[in-house]
């Protein structure tokens, strides 16, 4: 055992970061092998920072980088950080990177089997593809009535003087909406409380939307375990119990949610869509497969809204011109009636709504990193060598902030997405390089629920801003915080307090 751990957190480290240091263009984490980038994100929050927010200032001050090294249990993964480096990464995808099975890791626990976990292959274009006609930009304007529903139903119980936890409305907010395009209008009404074991075996029970919010947060509690980071072949072997109890509570999700299905057929959810026009799909990996969609449109989604209406706020000009805009656009509308005039070729006219979104994901991207792939074959990235099977991230967070490709990263400019701006082009006068913005990632593997996502976003804060206008404040100490974000997994949560 001794010989074991000195030889998985010692020996190889060591002689890795040997092989390594000679590359320029590579940052090494200067973190432990055991337990990642632990530590400076614990400094970080002791800064009161973004936890990521080390990430971001890779981009500021580390321009020419184009990998960064972490080490995290017994294998560092690859984080690819610059421009150059995407276009590599890019030319080698599927062939020689491609996504990697994720089936017992984190959130991948949800939904083994599904799009995000399989190669590049015939059956995940096949199935990628239906899903894509379903939700796509041609019919994703479908929607909008219940969006809109479903965001006033939530405002409705604000009050005034009283201070509301954003991040938490719009979670909740797009929960409702994505579950019910995804699975059926009646889903909540449907099931009811659900039986759910936490990690000392307790059973409690619990609704639909507080069962995926805890499971997400239990999968990712069971990936950081101490013990899985020591003994992943155990994770694998499911020999752990975190990970066991885990395994059961998905296990009982997806019970819970076929029973649904199979009793509650509602031809207009993408669920139904997909399976009338491809009956030959398997309906347990679909079904998985609009789970993982789930997490992806929610989050999102989620994350996108609260932080655009803090950071509208924060720079008073920016949300004058959205209401300005909403004015020239629809006239002398309110939110009850904004049903009424928000078709898709309004949404269309909102270009500074759409340069404000744009920045927000930028500045504030929901996730500071990809989700994973894998080296197929021994590649090279920017003339670093990365070995067979090595794990390969795309850093969002340092892309988004480089100095080499943005005007003054650090600020919150929307203008920067107008052609006609001055911050349109890089420092030195060039356009920002090709998939250095990329808040949905990018390539083949890119989000297929994108579309979805900024419509609702759009439609979110359309009604937002067309119901209160500039009328709420936001916390003091947030407000004056300038390393504040609010991405998945943030220390801090969007407040604020609607005003006369």
């Amino acid at each position: 055992m001794i010989v074991y751990f000195l030889n998985a957190f010692v020996v190889q480290p060591w002689l890795f970061k040997r092989r390594y240091r000679k590359f320029r263009n590579v940052v090494m984490s200067q973190s432990t092998s055991l337990f990642g980038e632990y530590e400076v994100v614990e400094r970080m929050k002791k800064e009161n920072k973004f936890m990521s927010y080390y990430l971001m200032e890779d981009g500021v001050k580390n321009s020419e980088m184009d990998i960064r090294v972490v080490f995290s249990g017994k294998q560092p993964y690859f984080l690819l950080t610059s421009c150059r480096a995407f276009k590599e990464f890019r030319d080698l995808c599927p062939k020689d990177i491609d996504r990697w099975d994720h089936s017992s890791k984190s959130f991948g626990r949800m939904c083994v089997g599904s799009l995000d976990q399989i190669r590049s292959n015939q059956d995940w274009k096949q199935r990628r593809d239906a899903i894509m006609k379903v939700i796509g930009i041609n019919f994703s304007s479908r929607f909008i009535p219940l969006m809109i529903r479903k965001i006033k139903e939530n405002t409705n119980a604000w009050k005034q003087n009283e201070e509301i936890d954003l991040s938490k409305e719009m979670q909740s907010t797009t929960f409702a909406i994505i579950t019910e395009i995804l699975f059926g209008i009646d889903i909540k009404q449907k099931i009811g409380l659900i039986d759910y074991k936490d990690f000392k075996g307790k059973v409690h029970q619990i609704n639909f939307e507080q069962y995926i919010t805890t499971l997400s947060k239990d999968c990712f509690k069971a990936k950081s375990h101490p013990l899985s980071i020591l003994f992943p072949f155990m994770v694998h072997r499911n020999l752990l119990r975190p990970n066991n109890i885990v395994g059961e509570n998905c296990q009982n999700l997806w019970r819970v949610l076929s029973g649904y299905l199979e009793q509650n057929k509602d031809d207009d959810s993408v669920y139904y869509r997909v399976l009338a026009n491809n009956s030959s799909f398997d309906k347990d990996l679909l079904m998985r497969d609009m789970i993982l969609f789930y997490f992806a449109g929610h989050d999102t989604s989620s994350h996108a809204i609260s932080s655009c209406i803090f950071f509208m706020k924060k720079n008073p000009d920016v949300i004058q011109k959205c209401i300005e805009e909403l004015k020239v656009v629809f006239g002398e509308i309110n939110a009850d009636s904004i049903g009424e005039h928000l078709t898709p070729q309004k949404i269309d006219e909102l270009d500074y709504l759409t340069y404000v979104i744009k920045e927000t994901l930028r500045y504030d991207n929901p996730a500071t990193m990809s989700l994973g792939y894998q080296a197929i074959n021994d590649v090279t990235v920017c003339g670093v060598p990365i070995p067979k099977k090595s794990k390969i991230f795309l850093c969002i967070a340092a892309s988004h902030y480089s100095s080499k490709e943005w005007k003054e990263p650090e600020k919150f400019i929307p203008e920067r997405f107008n052609p006609e701006s001055e911050y349109f082009t890089s420092p030195d006068g060039t356009p920002v390089g090709l998939n250095v913005f990329m808040p949905f990632t990018f390539g083949l593997r890119n989000c297929a629920g994108k579309s979805l996502a900024m419509l609702e976003i759009k439609v979110v804060i359309s009604y937002i801003i067309l119901k209160y206008g500039n009328k709420y404040e936001l916390d003091p100490e947030q407000k004056k915080n300038d390393f504040i974000r609010f991405g998945v997994g943030s220390q801090f949560k969007t407040k604020i307090t609607l005003t006369e």
